[in-house]
Order: structure tokens, then C-alpha cells, then sequence
């Protein structure tokens, strides 16, 4: 809910344009419990600038901040009871960003700040790590999709401001990253697992059904890996208990008509259907997504693009 726009979250800061799940902050989650559980501080992190952040109400020392980190953990379920603390967190639980997030929700504001904010000053501390060692992936990401159209002819671009000998082209991509049913199916026989096989959600949205494939990860009982019609195989893993809480396994022969029409109907139109509200603009699980590129000659631009985007920033709800 912190950093979904949950719809219960009527107050507090709009936090959704960070991504919180990723491996560094799943890293961070694991040494931050760590650390709790050792009744020690974090590496890299300095106990004031968290008191400072979480505009604590008084200045704890080190030994009480610990004791209300325990106090937190027990609070969220982390730990059951104090006697839990030495032998630390389940490994189940230790990088489940997205359930430290909405779990600390159930915590008084004032813990809520603390637990939060410690948090973001171990991941900062594990990515300026990862920076000194030269490990760190600065945001340099992959086209991920089923399929990577060019439409058109790439555009020469900024013609009259040029900047050296290397122009600058627009091309502009159609991905989609949906998976067909003979693919689903492929990978479903290739699979080897007890639970590996097509779900169909428990209840309806919208007066339909949702099916995807979950395939358990190899060396893990509870985590399970997810591809949908629609969206591909999805970048988060599934905890076997929610998969079952909100869907059930069917024969694959059941399986296709509904992965068929999910696959065929979010071509072009999002996961909703015809009757969403901003069925115009709305994306949510479109399989089809335009991107626009520029490349060749981008590092001379780079401030004058900076410029402009953050000039016209509202207009483009950045």
C-alpha cells in the first residue's frame, strides 16, 4: 500500500514511482532482519539519520531502537515471540519486500516512520556498496516482450541542433509481450513439478475468469514462477499460499478456451475489457505496448533533453 496507491492509503506520501521490490532492496531486507535479530546496527547506517528521517518523537538510543525494531518485527508476524529473535527470520519471509510493505501498515505511525526509514537508509547503504565495488546496475534494462516490432522508418531527429558527427534517430517499437496458448503449453510439459500446471482465479472480475501458468521454482517449496496470457512470465515470484488463495488448478484441456480469449481480447485493449471506465488510456495488462526510442547520438542531448522533460513534466504526468 505504501508504494502501490493502495486505495485504503487515504494519507502519507505518494510513493509509487519507487520500485522498493528489486534485488538490492530485497538484499537490504534480509541484512536489515539480520541485523535486528543481532541486536546490532546496520553497516553503513547512522542510527541519527534514521531518527532524523522518521522525525522521531525522541532520541533513541541504540539499545531502544533495537528493542523497537524486535517489538516492530513481532508486531508484522516476522517473529512469533521474543524467544524467535536469536534464531532470525524465516527465509520465506526474509526478502518479501512487498509483505514488509503492506504489513508495517498494521504498525503506530510513529513505528511505522522508524522501521520504514531504516529500511530505505539499508538500501541505500547496500547500493552505495555495490557502487564501490562496481557492481551496481544503474538502471540500463532490456526490452523484455514476446515479440519486438519496428514500425516504420527510423526518424533523423534534432537535425538543427546537432552536436558532433553521430545523428540521433527516433524509432519507434511495438512489443508484445503476451504468451500463446501452444507456448504456455510447451513450457507446462516441460515442467516437472507437483503443483506445475494452468490456475483459473476463484472469482470472477468483471464477469470473467483470469488464467495463468505457475511453474514451481527449482529449490524453493513455496515460491512459484508466473506466466499469463497477457503479460508473459512475470518478473515477481508467487507465494504457493496466495497462489492458492486466489486461484485453482485445472486441467490444461480446461485450461485453453479461457487462455485463448484472455490472450486474443488484451491485444490491443486492457485487462478490463470493454466496459473500463478509461478504457481510452487505461493499459493494465494490455499485451501490446508502443516504446519510443532515440538513438545514435544521445550523450551530447542528454542536458537539453533533461531540460525539456522536466520543463513539460506536468504535461507528461512524469
Amino acid at each position: 500500500a505504501l508504494t502501490k496507491g493502495d486505495r485504503r492509503a487515504a494519507t502519507g506520501a505518494d510513493l509509487s514511482q519507487f520500485n522498493f521490490d528489486t534485488p538490492y532492496g530485497r538484499n537490504a531486507l534480509r541484512q536489515m532482519y539480520s541485523a535486528i535479530c543481532e541486536s546490532r546496527l546496520f553497516p553503513g547506517v547512522a542510527l541519527s539519520a534514521v531518527l532524523t528521517l522518521a522525525n522521531a518523537s525522541k532520541e533513541y538510543d541504540l539499545d531502544e531502537f533495537i528493542q523497537i525494531m524486535q517489538n516492530c518485527l513481532m508486531s508484522i508476524g516476522v517473529l512469533i515471540d521474543a524467544s524467535m529473535v536469536a534464531s532470525g527470520v524465516k527465509d520465506k519471509e526474509a526478502g518479501d519486500v512487498s509483505r514488509f510493505l503492506n504489513r508495517i501498515l498494521g504498525l503506530s505511525v510513529e513505528k511505522q516512520n522508524l522501521i520504514f526509514n531504516y529500511f530505505c537508509e539499508c538500501l541505500h547503504a547496500v547500493i552505495e556498496a555495490a557502487k564501490r565495488e562496481g557492481k551496481y546496475n544503474q538502471g540500463v534494462t532490456d526490452i523484455q516482450a514476446t515479440s519486438i516490432k519496428i514500425i516504420g522508418e527510423p526518424q533523423e531527429v534534432f537535425t538543427e541542433i546537432r552536436r558532433g558527427t553521430v545523428g540521433t534517430k527516433h524509432v519507434k517499437l511495438l512489443t508484445d509481450r503476451g504468451v500463446s496458448w501452444e507456448m504456455a503449453l510447451n513450457r507446462k510439459e516441460q515442467s516437472k513439478g507437483k503443483m506445475d500446471g494452468f490456475y483459473c482465479s476463484k472469482k470472477e472480475q468483471k464477469g470473467i475468469r483470469l488464467y495463468l501458468l505457475a511453474i514451481q521454482k527449482e529449490s524453493s517449496t513455496h515460491l512459484f514462477t508466473i506466466t499469463r496470457p497477457n503479460t508473459g512470465i512475470s518478473p515477481f515470484e508467487e507465494e504457493k499460499s496466495n497462489l492458492l488463495n486466489k486461484y485453482i488448478c485445472i486441467p490444461s484441456k480446461d485450461a485453453e478456451a479461457g487462455w485463448k480469449v484472455q490472450y486474443e481480447r488484451t491485444l490491443d485493449r486492457c485487462i478490463h475489457g470493454i466496459g473500463c471506465k478509461r478504457s481510452k488510456t487505461c493499459r493494465v495488462g494490455c499485451r501490446t505496448t508502443e516504446i519510443h526510442l532515440l538513438c545514435g547520438g544521445i550523450i551530447p542531448l542528454l542536458s537539453l533533453l533533461e531540460t525539456t522533460v522536466a520543463r513539460r513534466a506536468n504535461s507528461l504526468e512524469l
